[in-house]
């Protein structure tokens, strides 16, 4: 209801000069029904404050409060299609009245949003398009940027267009490198979008690198407030994308997680497990890692070829004494959880030299692994 009455406040000031009885008494009339709490009544008048308000040609900032008054109580009833086309409405007046970037991304965010909560995601995305065009007039690490891309990658997300996801989660977490580090769930989630993007490229390093950064996110959100219980997912995530790196590419993950503004937490989050190290109880030991002997590609599942899906999945095992993969676990199947299973049977076919500790057989535990899962280069 605040909202409402900001936006009848601002139009109760346009609305003191010349005009017609006709909108003023549709307005006065929706105002009343604000003040009683009646919001059905409200989005009756507010509808026809505006439709007369455009008929009879009143000023620009008279109808663009107008609309607001109209998209704002439609929202607040749920009513999200119609609040969707009239912020849309909103957006071209303010346009023509030469509205600044901020303003037109702010308005095309709306209509995006509540669109996405109508269901109609191809109006959904149009408008989060327009909303990141608009949003690129504005100054680095701006909020409506972030909201911008966040929005437009969660619904190529929900398509399953996972890369075109991962490269709208990287602009946004573009934005986060311009202001003070931020621990938060959608961070951390625009984070973890862009590491499956750099999955799906074939990005190694980038990938690692937003794994990384999702991960320390995460467990730095977790250990402060408590909010949090994917940090240990995102944890594996990271773990492995960064044990898959060459020597230089290590390197270079190092510095460039120096040269970020999160620096402290990513390099907490990376010391706190040596992923090409032996395991703590062996340390000082003369230790030797498993050497991978037979490696068995998944089987593209029945469904996901029907369906035209593309997919990653992460997944985590055991290697015993006698170098077999025993405790074979899904930690996460994306879009689907179709694409677990398949990497699950290829991993059981693995073959180890198994790890060494003074020359003696050991288990090892946790040796993480992720399989992509592509039929096109979406």
């Amino acid at each position: 209801m605040k909202l409402l009455m900001v936006a009848a406040a601002a139009a109760g000031s346009l609305l003191t000069g010349a005009q017609s009885d006709d909108v003023m008494g549709a307005y006065h009339a929706y105002m009343a029904a604000i003040e009683a709490d009646d919001l059905a009544a409200a989005a009756g008048h507010a509808q026809e404050a505006y439709r007369l308000g455009r008929a009879e040609g009143v000023d620009a900032g008279t109808l663009a409060a107008l609309a607001e008054n109209r998209a704002q109580v439609l929202e607040d009833l749920g009513r999200m299609a119609e609040a969707a086309a009239a912020y849309e409405d909103l957006a071209g007046i303010e346009a023509e009245s030469g509205a600044d970037a901020a303003r037109a991304a702010e308005l095309r965010l709306r209509a995006a949003g509540a669109w996405r909560a109508a269901g109609d995601e191809r109006n959904a995305r149009e408008q989060a398009g327009q909303a990141v065009f608009h949003a690129g007039g504005l100054p680095a690490g701006s909020a409506l940027a972030f909201q911008s891309h966040a929005l437009l990658a969660q619904l190529e997300w929900d398509r399953g267009r996972l890369r075109q996801a991962g490269d709208s989660a990287k602009a946004a977490v573009e934005t986060l490198h311009h202001r003070e580090p931020a621990y938060a769930s959608s961070p951390a989630l625009m984070a973890f979008m862009a590491g499956i993007g750099g999955l799906m490229r074939r990005d190694n390093p980038d990938a690692a690198y937003h794994f990384s950064l999702a991960s320390a996110i995460g467990r730095r959100l977790e250990a402060e407030t408590g909010e949090d219980d994917s940090a240990s997912v995102l944890y594996g995530w990271a773990i492995f994308a960064r044990s898959v790196l060459s020597e230089a590419e290590g390197l270079a993950l190092l510095e460039r997680m120096a040269a970020s503004p999160y620096q402290a937490a990513l390099l907490e989050d990376c010391d706190s497990a040596d992923e090409n190290g032996p395991p703590t109880e062996y340390e000082g030991r003369d230790w030797r890692d498993t050497v991978r002997l037979r490696n068995t590609p998944p089987a593209y599942p029945h469904e996901g070829l029907r369906r035209g899906l593309n997919g990653v999945a992460l997944y985590v095992f055991d290697v015993n004494e006698q170098g077999r993969t025993t405790n074979i676990r899904t930690l996460a199947s994306i879009p689907h959880p179709m694409f677990g299973p398949p990497g699950e049977e290829a991993i059981r076919q693995w073959r180890y030299d198994p790890a060494t500790v003074d020359g003696q057989p050991v288990e090892k535990r946790d040796v993480f692994t992720s399989f992509n899962f592509m039929i096109d280069n979406r």
